[in-house]
């Protein structure tokens, strides 16, 4: 067949499976559809050294206004390819409190977003599965789409909004405020990830182990340690992404020693300078006896805040935690938030 006919054979097949013009679908364009622009990002923020285009990320949100699939589908995968930057600048600019229906890989990354740290939230993203950023993705185009009409400032009414108009000014992270004479905070995160391995097939119970630290007996004034099993079993589907196990094992985690829960807490809370406004009150009622525990090395204080909390406290206190754990168990280095630079 010569190469024209293969050509314009392609080019039909691909218009009938979009719903395409054939020009469109010939040049492998589709379509232009009009829209709000996203500003460029500066990669400063990020702690990277260049700028993040947008204008990709712009198409796909006029894509998701015009109620295009095909156009959505070709531009997630273009940008799920690219750089990381874009999602990362979508991710700060996400509300501050997940909304009610946000996919639960877009869920994953809420615990460093009110941290303010470009350089984390960069990294984290780069840390996710791509089913995970795919969902990041989705729900911040979502969150743009559903403003549009109300971005338009020379609308006389959202009936009558020209998205087209609308320059998105996107802002960069912030960190959060400080105390009169605290010293700024500063974020290091560095990743380097292996492969996640495949979870494992059928509804469990399966085998999973994680290598957790030594628990500091001295710490709690405990002479015997627990027996940490099931800890280390709910780490290791944790790094598995083992769902259904995971769900068991938080249970047996929950009725378990309180240890159990103080250790896989303090072990993400001691490596955090500051927690975000999103942290639930079991969480904020934990994080300062971290602290404490840091300066003057009795963690017994720990095992009594747990033993005060309701089962729906400690139950969010370590899915929190386990937030953290995805990122630990795959092998990050989750760098703790460093106080340094000059006082205010």
């Amino acid at each position: 067949m010569p190469k024209d006919h293969a050509r314009k054979n392609t080019a039909h097949r691909r218009q009938e499976r979009a719903g395409s013009a054939y020009t469109s679908a010939n040049a492998n364009t589709l379509h232009n559809h009009p829209g709000p622009r996203f500003s460029t990002v500066a990669g400063a923020a990020f702690e990277t050294d260049h700028d993040a285009d947008m204008s990709k990320a712009a198409a796909l949100l006029a894509a998701r206004l015009a109620d295009c699939g095909p156009c959505q589908k070709r531009l997630t995968t273009q940008i799920l390819k690219g750089d990381l930057l874009v999602l990362a600048a979508l991710a700060a600019n996400l509300p501050p409190i997940p909304p009610p229906g946000v996919r639960s890989g877009t869920r994953t990354i809420y615990p460093v977003l009110s941290t303010g740290s470009g350089l984390l939230i960069h990294g984290i993203i780069g840390a996710m599965p791509r089913h995970e950023r795919a969902d990041l993705l989705a729900d911040a185009i979502d969150h743009w789409a559903d403003l549009a009409p109300s971005l338009d400032a020379a609308a006389a009414s959202p009936d009558q909004a020209d998205p087209s108009r609308v320059i998105i000014d996107l802002s960069l992270p912030a960190e959060p405020p400080h105390a009169e004479g605290d010293l700024p905070r500063i974020l290091e995160f560095n990743v380097t990830l292996p492969t996640p391995p495949p979870r494992p097939a059928g509804n469990g119970p399966h085998e999973h182990s994680y290598d957790l630290p030594p628990v500091d007996l001295a710490s709690y004034r405990l002479v015997h340690a627990p027996d940490m099993a099931a800890a280390a079993s709910l780490i290791g589907a944790v790094a598995d992404r083992c769902g259904d196990c995971q769900s068991r094992l938080i249970a047996e985690v929950l009725d378990d020693d309180p240890l159990l829960l103080a250790e896989l807490a303090r072990t993400v809370y001691s490596q955090l300078g500051a927690i975000g406004e999103t942290a639930s009150p079991a969480t904020r009622s934990f994080f300062p006896r971290v602290q404490q525990a840091g300066q003057t090395g009795n963690a017994e204080p720990l095992l009594a805040v747990i033993e005060g909390m309701g089962y729906e406290q400690r139950a969010t206190l370590l899915n929190e935690a386990l937030d953290f754990w995805v990122f630990i168990a795959r092998g990050a280095d989750l760098t703790r938030l460093n106080r340094r630079g000059r006082r205010r």
